[in-house]
């Protein structure tokens, strides 16, 4: 008897149930700490011992702790506690109590019920040992302070203002200064752009519009329409030639008649110039995406998608950045709609380790 109780016992150490097979199960039931109003006593947190004799099964618990004690084997140490725990069963229908060594009293009733009484001691436990009671004395009422109420007398501060005397000479020599800038701002030559060239200025007359055109050369940019086929190549001419009729196509014969000459057309091929991203593009582009997954190499991320895409409602693709392989399945434009689809899934408990990837 002293035997089993000193296994359960030391079980209940670190245990919170310890069953002993065709018997009961003894429970430690923790108590937090509390305060008895009337007593002014702040009582510890502390473990009690219950009972249950409907946990009968063998959880293997005990007999681990007879096998290291006895040094024996499983059907041994299941034979030693069916043994013990029948010695106590009789004496329990012949006495009606038996008295278990620390941890309390079991009872048989005439219903044959078992009722466990816990003992006095409180149940040893390492992480609440020599914690004891407290006793704290309520503080007594402080007496009212009365509040006593000073008069405010305004002192009247006589101040005398000190006139400081300002020398004669400083006023004269002010006078002076600032007579010499006013006359500098006088006497001074004024600046002024007096000089406008008339060709800068935009007017209507036909006969100014010749005379610019007189003095100054008007040059033509021949410009292609986007839509314009290329037209076939022309051999090109010696730099001489070309040098002696440019002046003809690009100059306007302004005495003659009041007729622009038309001037010469070349035929140019323009080279193809290589299109651009627009910026309607580069802002539908998504920089917000949700990562399930991040492997080394392409080959695992492809076996990945191959395994998981039918159990998905969006379209994996992988996303390649600093040596690792991320299996994306949803982008975004804005931040906050990936963080609320994030979200969505962690409470859904779909993908737990997600994350959200921004791309630059």
């Amino acid at each position: 008897m002293d035997e089993l109780a000193r296994h359960i016992e030391m079980l209940l150490l670190e245990n919170d149930c310890v069953i002993v097979p065709e018997l009961g199960g003894f429970i430690a039931h923790y108590e937090s700490a509390h305060y008895d109003a009337a007593e002014h006593i702040y009582y510890p947190p502390k473990r009690t011992i219950g009972f249950n004799s409907k946990l009968i099964i063998n959880d293997g618990l005990l007999v681990q702790c007879y096998m290291q004690t006895y040094h024996t084997d499983f059907p041994d140490a299941t034979r030693k506690i069916k043994q013990e725990a029948e010695a106590m069963k009789d004496r329990l229908h012949r006495e009606g109590s038996v008295a278990i060594p620390r941890l309390g009293k079991l009872c048989c009733n005439i219903h044959d019920v078992y009722e466990f009484h816990p003992s006095e001691e409180e149940l040893a436990t390492p992480s609440l040992y020599q914690l004891d009671s407290l006793y704290i004395r309520e503080l007594d009422e402080a007496p009212p302070i009365s509040a006593k109420t000073i008069p405010f007398v305004r002192k009247q501060i006589e101040t005398r203002q000190e006139r400081k005397a300002v020398p004669v000479r400083w006023i004269g020599k002010a006078v002076a200064v600032a007579a010499a800038i006013v006359l500098f701002f006088f006497l001074s030559t004024p600046v002024e752009n007096t000089y406008t060239d008339d060709g800068n200025y935009a007017s209507l007359e036909t006969a100014e519009l010749v005379s610019a055109i007189k003095t100054q050369s008007l040059a033509m940019n021949v410009i292609a329409p986007k839509g314009a086929e290329k037209q076939p190549s022309v051999p090109r001419k010696p730099a001489s030639a070309a040098t002696e009729k440019a002046p003809e196509q690009g100059r306007i014969d302004v005495n003659g008649p009041n007729e622009l000459s038309e001037p010469a057309v070349t035929n140019s091929v323009q080279e193809p110039v290589p299109e651009r991203p627009t910026a309607a593009t580069m802002e539908n582009t998504p920089r917000y995406h949700i990562v399930i997954a991040s492997l080394e190499t392409m080959a695992g991320a492809q076996a990945y998608i191959e395994a998981h895409q039918q159990k998905e409602e969006y379209s994996l693709s992988i996303r390649e950045g600093n040596g690792h392989f991320r299996i994306v399945l949803c982008s975004f434009d804005e931040e906050p709609a990936a963080y609320k689809k994030l979200n969505e899934f962690k409470r859904q408990d779909v993908h737990p380790n997600a994350w959200v990837l921004a791309s630059k």
